[in-house]
């Protein structure tokens, strides 16, 4: 595995989260609504939990959009991280970077404000087709433990609007309860471009 994407679950596991302080009653009522809302939309929707840094969920959109065997999508607590197999192999770096920035701007906030933010990515990512497309995924924490650290993440991914081949991966950040997006990142003069309120994040910018 990427040793960076074991940083990012470090970034996650800093918060303190237990186990033992999450409703695992309420996150399945919640996962069969979740599970209803994919089959309605055909959307690509994960979910991951923190606690065990495992996928919980995987829709069947993975296998529409992007493939994904459904013997996969049934045992997916079991499968790693499958996402990270879809990825531009010059996505993968560039979006761990992201996150992890992003991680350490969440741990740079008060505990009761790390949930309210939807981090927004554009990355390219292998099609059905075996071409590479233009994916947007949209993740959020959705499920918190009883401390209010997060436990439950879910993303969404979808076809992005625009297919014009490019080599950055973008990022932008949602609050949730002001509805302004924003880049906690742009005062750093290594992080890359602003495009259209986005970060763009430059080939080589980090080398």
């Amino acid at each position: 595995m990427d040793p960076k994407a074991n940083i990012v679950r470090e970034m996650w596991e800093r918060q303190g989260a237990s186990p033992s302080g999450a409703d695992r009653e309420r996150w399945e009522q919640h996962r069969a609504l979740l599970v209803e809302m994919a089959a309605l939309s055909r959307a690509s929707i994960f979910a991951v939990d923190v606690h065990r840094g495992v996928y919980d969920y995987a829709s069947e959109g993975f296998t529409d959009l992007f493939g994904v065997p459904p013997e996969v999508l049934r045992n997916i607590p079991d499968e790693g991280d499958f996402i990270a197999g879809l990825l531009h192999p010059d996505d993968r770096a560039r979006l761990a970077d992201l996150q992890i920035r992003h991680g350490k701007f969440i741990l740079s906030l008060p505990p009761a404000e790390r949930n309210d933010y939807r981090t927004i990515y554009q990355m390219r990512m292998r099609g059905v087709s075996g071409r590479w497309i233009n994916v947007v995924s949209r993740q959020q924490v959705v499920e918190t433990d009883a401390e209010g650290r997060a436990w439950i993440i879910m993303g969404m991914m979808e076809l992005a609007p625009d297919q014009t081949p490019t080599d950055r991966v973008r990022c932008s950040v949602l609050n949730l309860r002001t509805g302004r997006f924003f880049n906690p990142y742009a005062s750093s003069a290594e992080w890359g471009t602003r495009v259209g309120g986005a970060v763009a994040h430059r080939a080589g910018a980090f080398e």
